[in-house]
């Protein structure tokens, strides 16, 4: 898949808005890099992404999203359970959000659903 430039200056221009807390940017910006197939691009994004979580709040759900764009399903589980643990509030669409679809037949992604009662 191409990379998208629109998708991509949306998120760049989403971070000069955000300011003081850019991880929903950031995490858009490495999932567009991760569906287009530019994982070192993805994958510097993402330690960026990482490093703010040191004194910004970035939600495991996002990160999660990130980690299934690059198709790493251990690390997005992980990141899943973590947000389970800290009751984020994004994980209320986990049985909807289609960013999540390629994950819907591991049974890990069942087991979420399970414990979350949405099953």
């Amino acid at each position: 898949m191409a990379l998208d430039p629109e998708a991509l200056a949306a998120s760049q221009k989403s971070e000069e808005i955000l300011g003081d807390n850019p991880s929903p940017a950031l995490a858009e910006e490495a999932r567009v890099y991760a569906l287009s197939g530019r994982r070192a691009d993805a994958l510097r994004t993402l330690d960026q992404l990482q490093a703010l979580s040191g004194h910004a709040q970035v939600s495991k759900f996002v990160l999660a999203t990130v980690y299934a764009a690059l198709g790493d399903k251990d690390q997005t589980f992980a990141r899943l359970n973590q947000a389970f643990d800290e009751r984020a509030f994004m994980l209320g669409f986990l049985k909807v959000d289609p960013e999540l679809d390629p994950l819907r037949t591991d049974p890990r992604f069942q087991e979420l659903l399970r414990k979350m009662n949405l099953q």
